[in-house]
Formats: C-alpha cells, sequence, structure tokens
C-alpha cells in the first residue's frame, strides 16, 4: 500500500493541516485536563516552538526532496537525530554520554551499510 505522502498534490498544504489540527487538540487537551496551569501564552509559545518551528523544517525538507535521490533522502531522515544531537550539545550545552555516542555511532554506520561500495573500474580488475 503506498503512504498518502507520494500521492499527495500538496504534500505542504496536508502537513499544514496535520499540524494545525494537532496544535488545535493538544491546546484542547491541555485546557480539560490541566485548566489551572495553562496560560493563554504558555499554549501559544508552546506552539510556536513547536508546531510552527517543525512547520519551518517540513517547508525547508519538502523544497529539497525533489532534488534529492531516493538513498539520500533516506539518509538524511536518518540524521536527524545524530544532527538534533549535536545540536543540543552545542548550542544547548547538554552533556554528553557514552550511550549517546555509541547510539549515534551505530546511526551512522547504519547509513553507511546502505551506500553500496564503489565498483572497481577496468584498470584495478
Amino acid at each position: 500500500m503506498r503512504g498518502r505522502g507520494r500521492t499527495a498534490i500538496d504534500p505542504l498544504a496536508c502537513t499544514a493541516r496535520n499540524f494545525i489540527g494537532a496544535a488545535t487538540l493538544r491546546a484542547v487537551m491541555i485546557l480539560v485536563s490541566h485548566p489551572s496551569q495553562a496560560t493563554r501564552t504558555g499554549i501559544m509559545l508552546a506552539i510556536v516552538s513547536g508546531a510552527v518551528t517543525s512547520a519551518l523544517g517540513y517547508v525547508v525538507w519538502y523544497s529539497a526532496l525533489p532534488r534529492l535521490s531516493v538513498a539520500t533522502a533516506g539518509a538524511a531522515q536518518l540524521l536527524v537525530p545524530v544532527i538534533t544531537s549535536a545540536a543540543g550539545i552545542w548550542w544547548l550545552g547538554e552533556a554528553p554520554s557514552l550511550e549517546l555516542f555509541v547510539a549515534l555511532l551505530l546511526i551512522v554506520c547504519g547509513i553507511g551499510l546502505t551506500y553500496p561500495s564503489p565498483k572497481p573500474s577496468k584498470a584495478q580488475a
């Protein structure tokens, strides 16, 4: 079964609708479950930091995607945890750990396994 992402006429509009729906549902859930803890400012900041910044990431992704091969697009998606972990260490001062390093190394090695080895030229064979 093919995913809807492949057949979507405007994947960016579909993603925008999903983010608006999810943000609205989450705001309602916060107000119902913890009405005394939710403030209008807090809800707006949560929406901006979550939905808006993620939506900007999707805009960049969907604009780059047509120019990427399937293998490159897959590798780029798999690199997201590596990039975000490095950003967290660099920008936020998070403490790196041995477990994080091993996990990131496994991700990078796994991505490396997806690329075929170059075929030797006739001169080398």
